[in-house]
């Protein structure tokens, strides 16, 4: 297969066959999460979130650092585009892992005409940026909702908390002037990551939002904090949840939810609350369980808490709850509690110089004290200061705005998913200009590290889930293609078939040796009972998987082959030549159930 312009190609194979025998086998991973620390939304100065032992991100003075090794060194990835001198402020963050992330910005740069016309066309003041890699690049959108009546419009603040499900459903609290004893909110929702957000029922209150799933949510927030509610039917309605003390505890009075739940599983979660004591009574931090998914609640831990501080930022991680236990100006001080055991510890808990905390896993994390940003690699035992240095980061000189693949193809949509699709990303990053405007291709000496092609291929994985999962391709998927799964095994085939077509000059399914991808994948020992492949040479992966899907709709194609909902799992690879083209190899397949489970 030839194509008159190599740095554009693709080209796809698929195969299937009848499986011979059949096993099951299900492998169950449970990741503990860090329980975020409540804060008004309206009035949190700056958020972080260890995401990895190394890896994370804060707000500092309006702007977004990232760090890959554990705050020894920060950069500042703050979504900057070109003709805007800098971002005047991060509203709101979210990552989904360490690649895929979403942020909530405004431009004091960009003149936004604040009259009722120009606000019935853009119905915003900010902007919502996404990034697959990092936060290497960024596309950007202004942040858009339908119309709210006149008397909400001016009473409307600004974005507040942030969720994301997956890579598609997310949720965003706005919040809404008035009396701080209601600390009044609305709530939108996107199903298609980010481009379009609609309103959506909500309790009425700002707050820290979770989602397990499209059906089931919690937010905890409100004035003082004193609001948990749920949803278990996609916000239609929500519940407030009422958590009781134990009855040794009687004298306690309301509680002050310090998060919403943590789930270790689709059943299991804990949440804390802290009563104020009354009547003589000390105040306590309760620990709540549930083995139902949230449908019922039961005390497991009772601390004494001092009521030093303000608002108590607690980390749960491997079911040990940290608590800050008292500060000095120089040091802060954690201890650790198993939910096991007695109902009541011995350990005092005190906010005390702890500003806000996140904890990657029992050992890592992240805590904001008086003397600055602090990490820990031990649980909380020492600190080292880790305060990134503040700087503005202004557009690249020389940057230009990418405009995503135009399809030329005709499509059939329905009229709600082909709304989807009339609001376009504008990408930019790192992309340098050349004269003429053309993007200029990657200097050999600054080539990228090994490291970082590698994860090329795991940014390509989160594309092509998403386009798996888009409601504007249901027609095609019939609702039933989840998100594959990465394969190592299939992931070294297809690193090694990019490799040899860069080393050998040739781009084709086929090897120099005559071997087909079934051939390839046959001697990796992969079982498999339907299998495809797409190759691809481009200049990036957002590039390379625009031109595969810009492809007829129902056919066996590229297209065909990433959108397939037989397929399970996927491997891609990655190689990068002198030039800065990429060699891409997509590999599928479905895999033969195995007996015996």
């Amino acid at each position: 297969m030839t194509h008159d312009n190599p740095s554009r190609q693709c080209s796809g194979q698929h195969e299937t066959r009848t499986p011979s025998r059949c096993r099951i086998c299900v492998v169950i991973l449970l990741a503990a999460l860090v329980l975020p620390a409540l804060c008004p939304a309206t009035a949190q100065a700056q958020q972080m979130k260890l995401l990895t032992p190394t890896t994370g991100w804060v707000t500092r003075f309006g702007s977004l650092y990232w760090t890959t090794d554990s705050g020894s060194h920060w950069t500042n990835i703050t979504p900057v585009p070109p003709g805007v001198r800098y971002a005047g402020g991060v509203e709101s963050v979210f990552f989904l892992n360490t690649q895929e992330g979403w942020v909530v910005v405004s431009y004091p740069d960009a003149t936004v005409p604040l009259t009722e016309k120009a606000l019935q066309t853009r119905k915003t003041l900010y902007d919502i940026a996404q990034t697959v890699d990092g936060g290497q690049t960024w596309s950007l959108l202004p942040l858009t909702y339908p119309q709210l009546p006149h008397w909400e419009q001016e009473a409307q603040g600004p974005p507040a908390n942030m969720f994301f499900l997956d890579s598609l459903h997310g949720w965003l609290v706005m919040a809404m002037t008035g009396s701080s004893n209601f600390a009044p909110g609305k709530l939108l929702a996107t199903d298609d990551g980010g481009r379009n957000w609609k309103w959506v029922n909500d309790p009425g209150t700002v707050g820290e939002l979770l989602f397990t799933s499209t059906q089931d949510g919690w937010l905890a927030g409100g004035p003082g904090g004193l609001g948990l509610y749920s949803t278990h039917d996609g916000c239609k309605t929500w519940e407030r949840i009422k958590l009781s003390p134990p009855p040794q505890s009687h004298n306690l009075s309301l509680a002050v939810y310090e998060g919403p739940p943590m789930f270790v599983d689709a059943h299991h979660a804990y949440v804390a609350a802290r009563y104020p004591g009354s009547g003589g009574a000390s105040s306590r931090l309760v620990v709540f369980s549930t083995s139902d998914g949230g449908r019922s609640w039961n005390p497991v831990k009772v601390l004494e808490d001092s009521r030093e501080g303000g608002v108590l930022h607690i980390a749960l991680a491997d079911s040990v709850l940290l608590v800050p236990s008292g500060a000095t100006p120089k040091v802060i001080r954690f201890a650790r509690v198993h939910l096991t055991g007695e109902l009541t510890s011995s350990v005092v808990v005190s906010g005390e110089g702890v500003l806000g905390t996140t904890f990657a896993d029992a050992a890592h994390g992240l805590a904001l004290a008086e003397s600055g940003l602090l990490y820990t690699s031990d649980g909380g035992a020492t600190w080292k200061n880790v305060t990134p240095r503040f700087t503005i980061k202004p557009a690249q000189p020389g940057a230009k705005l990418i405009k995503p693949h135009t399809p030329t193809t005709a499509v059939t949509l329905s009229s709600e998913a082909g709304s989807n699709h009339q609001r376009e990303w504008q990408h930019f990053g790192t992309t340098r200009a050349t004269p003429g405007g053309v993007p200029a291709r990657a200097d050999p000496s600054q080539a990228a590290g090994a490291d970082r092609v590698a994860n090329l291929s795991k940014q390509m994985l989160v594309l092509v889930n998403r386009d798996r999962q888009d409601p504007a391709n249901a027609a095609e998927t019939h609702g039933r293609a989840r998100p594959l799964k990465w394969n190592e095994k299939l992931a070294a085939v297809a690193l090694a078939h990019s490799r040899d077509m860069l080393r050998r000059r040739y781009f084709a399914h086929v090897d120099r040796e005559g071997r087909t991808p079934k051939d390839r994948i046959n001697a990796a020992g992969i079982g498999w009972r339907a299998l495809a492949e797409n190759i691809a040479l481009n200049q990036t992966v957002a590039d390379a998987e625009n031109d595969l899907m810009d492809e007829p709709r129902f056919q066996q194609n590229h297209r065909g082959n990433i959108l397939n909902p037989e397929y399970t799992d996927v491997g891609i690879g990655i190689v990068q030549a002198p030039n800065g083209d990429l060699y891409i190899t997509q590999d599928f397949v479905a895999m033969l159930p195995r007996s015996g489970h």
